[in-house]
């Protein structure tokens, strides 16, 4: 079990979640938890971070954004190491939000990968309207639909952005909602998604 998977299990350990999948590490997209309030479900996507801010996902692009964009609600929670307890980390702060409090995060990621480009790349929005479309005045790749569609994966794939990081700071600033660490968790994060459902 990696690191990173021990900090999500305390995570929905102490803020009374439920596993969404078991191993989530497809290719398709799952939240890492979900929580029922009131006989509803809620889609939680939990996240741990050592610094001032926190790795997000390999792939970063618009459609990960709408994927994200689907959970209720995300959990973030800061972590130091320590060797007084057996899990090796302890947690020093906690902050909850909206997808809409990550905005922010979201134009960025969407201004580098689809506008502008970054890293010394084109954005894909560029390659769709500059590029692509001399690509159809070539015969051996015009009459050639496999071609075609292996140029669009590459760009699209090149394009994206590996693991930008999102500011603990930002969250915070943007709505994100920083919960007591010495109280109730489980209840506080009850409280938070009865008050913004």
């Amino acid at each position: 079990m990696t690191q990173d998977d021990t900090r999500e299990n305390e995570q929905i350990r102490i803020f009374g979640l439920q596993r969404k999948s078991e191993s989530n590490r497809g290719s398709k997209y799952l939240p890492d938890a979900f929580i029922v309030v009131d006989r509803e479900i809620y889609d939680i996507e939990l996240k741990t971070g050592g610094k001032t801010s926190f790795s997000s996902a390999r792939g970063m692009c618009r459609e990960k954004i709408g994927d994200w964009k689907r959970n209720n609600f995300f959990i973030f929670s800061k972590y130091e190491k320590t060797k007084s307890n057996k899990l090796g980390f302890k947690f020093t702060k906690h902050i909850i939000c909206k997808p809409e409090h990550l905005q922010f995060f979201f134009d960025k990621v969407i201004k580098a990968v689809n506008v502008s480009g970054h890293a010394g790349k084109i954005g894909l929005d560029q390659y769709k309207k500059l590029i692509r479309p001399f690509l159809y005045l070539a015969p051996a790749i015009n009459s050639n639909k496999e071609l075609l569609e292996k140029f669009d994966k590459t760009i699209k794939v090149g394009t994206e952005y590996n693991d930008p990081k999102i500011s603990i700071k930002k969250i915070v600033q943007h709505g994100g909602h920083e919960l007591d660490i010495s109280g109730d968790l489980t209840q506080q994060v009850i409280n938070y998604i009865r008050e913004n459902k």
